[in-house]
């Protein structure tokens, strides 16, 4: 399992969380790449203020974009063949919060009080 959060440019607001658990061939492999892949997406493509579709559209290229790197790898190396991984993604702008999520696990929020 892979876990990074980070401040994507200091004059900005935008925090990122990613978790990538790979499974199958080479999976921890596969969840470098995809978390790798969607942090370069996202802190190349979103700078300035963005509008809340614009921020839905990054998340959304960024998973496509990750998909790709993996798939590509996937099929370049027969040691990595069927590698997979699932994704979550918590990006946080001010007082919005944007969440996406790929995979065969379920991500779980907790609600202070329970």
């Amino acid at each position: 399992m892979r876990i990074v959060t980070l401040c994507l440019k200091k004059d900005q607001s935008y925090s990122l969380s990613l978790m990538a658990w790979g499974g199958h061939n080479a999976g921890e492999v596969a969840s470098r790449v995809a978390v790798d892949a969607v942090k370069d997406f996202i802190s190349e493509q979103l700078s300035g203020e963005a509008s809340k579709d614009q921020v839905e559209e990054v998340l959304l290229g960024s998973i496509r974009h990750a998909n790709a790197k993996v798939y590509e790898l996937s099929r370049s190396n027969s040691d990595m063949e069927g590698m997979g991984t699932t994704l979550t993604l918590l990006l946080i702008d001010n007082d919005m919060m944007f969440f996406a999520h790929v995979g065969d696990s379920r991500p779980t929020f907790l609600k202070t009080g329970i």
